[in-house]
């Protein structure tokens, strides 16, 4: 809610984005294609640093959904990048059964969990791709990328659910904007 100075009315504001693939494309009604990869549990030293970063003791059991998104266009399709999402257990314990490639996680977030997603926080990381990476990608194994990780908090500030978004070089554009 905002209040305008003098009037004594309040507007409700949109909230602030934060940043979802999907969403951003319905939105803009841009020619993409998101597929669901994989959709598994997943728990062990490996997920340790996931578990710390959204404040759950590091042996819960994440539910981790892979997902390749793409753009289209009428010459081709062309892999945009491939985002692997953490989402711990105990909390959503039914997500593979929720998620779908039909409408994003925010819109999951939301309808179905009544968890609305307010902030997050990105870290931008250049990383190689390992070889199944690369494969979806259709880039050498060890090319360069940028890797976001990206923590989602809901509108108590407590963190919901990680995620890692690997970036193809050629398809994405990132940009920034400073003002003072």
């Amino acid at each position: 809610m905002e209040r305008l100075q003098g009037r004594g009315t309040f507007v409700k504001m949109k909230a602030p984005y934060i940043g979802d693939y999907t969403q951003v494309w319905q939105e803009q009604d841009t020619k993409h294609v998101q597929e669901t990869l994989s959709c598994e549990e997943v728990e062990g030293p490996d997920i340790r640093h996931f578990c710390d970063s959204i404040g759950i003791s590091g042996d819960s059991v994440l539910t981790s959904i892979r997902c390749l998104h793409s753009d289209i266009d009428a010459r081709s399709v062309e892999p945009s990048n491939v985002t692997v999402s953490y989402f711990p257990k105990e909390r959503f314990p039914d997500i593979k059964d929720r998620f779908s490639d039909e409408y994003s996680i925010y819109h999951l977030m939301e309808k179905h969990y009544n968890v609305h997603l307010r902030s997050a926080l990105s870290v931008f990381n250049a990383v190689c791709l390992d070889k199944a990476l690369a494969g979806l990608l259709e880039l050498p194994t060890g090319t360069p990328v940028i890797c976001i990780e990206k923590i989602l908090y809901d509108e108590m500030e407590q963190p919901v659910y990680i995620s890692e978004i690997y970036l193809h070089p050629s398809n994405n554009r990132l940009e920034f904007r400073s003002q003072s």
